[in-house]
């Protein structure tokens, strides 16, 4: 069987149009990170809040030790450092994925720096720990992204999709903060 000219010009048209989506493709596609405070110089993931209002700084603290004993449980086994008079609350925390049927949590570093009349909290230090069959997996956000950008396993699919909702999950929970801190209790 013989091709001709044309067919042979057309068969190769569509090998190196082929080639030309297949490497542009594996370009390292970070639109599915927008949503994510991730900064690819340091390849460091940090969400941060800040607010100002008229609360004192007693009162935001309390807020945040009751936001704290509520999310947790148990305020001593997380905080780490409780310096009422910098206004500074570390904590070491581990917290339920709600929208899902597995045992997954997030793992991660929260500080709370409180002062006169406004307050900033840094949530950092963030992992994911599957539990399947009694096997935990533990696998940092940084170690997701990269894993993502390299376009491996499940993620060449997943797309924004799982990052958008453990994005939308950490910020809820920093927003569920703010809140609480910003609680006018007069009682």
């Amino acid at each position: 069987m013989y091709l001709n000219i044309n067919t042979l010009k057309f068969l190769i048209f569509v090998f190196c149009f082929g080639l030309v989506c297949n490497i542009s493709y594996a370009q390292n596609d970070t639109t599915a990170l927008n949503d994510f405070p991730y900064d690819s110089t340091t390849g460091k993931v940090e969400y941060t809040i800040t607010s100002t209002n008229k609360l004192s700084k007693e009162s935001m603290y309390k807020n945040a030790q009751t936001w704290i004993a509520k999310t947790f449980g148990d305020y001593k086994s997380v905080v780490q450092l409780d310096d009422k008079t910098s206004g500074r609350i570390i904590l070491k925390g581990k917290v339920q994925d709600p929208e899902t049927t597995l045992d997954m949590k997030y793992a991660f570093t929260l500080m709370i720096d409180i002062k006169a009349m406004k307050f900033r909290a840094k949530l950092s230090d963030i992992s994911e720990i599957m539990t399947i069959d009694g096997n935990s997996k533990s696998e940092t956000i940084e170690d997701k992204i990269t894993r993502f950008i390299k376009r491996t396993d499940a993620y060449r699919y997943q797309g924004n999709k799982g990052f958008n909702k453990d994005s939308d999950r950490l910020k809820g929970m920093l927003l569920s903060l703010k809140n609480s801190i910003e609680t006018v209790d007069d009682f």
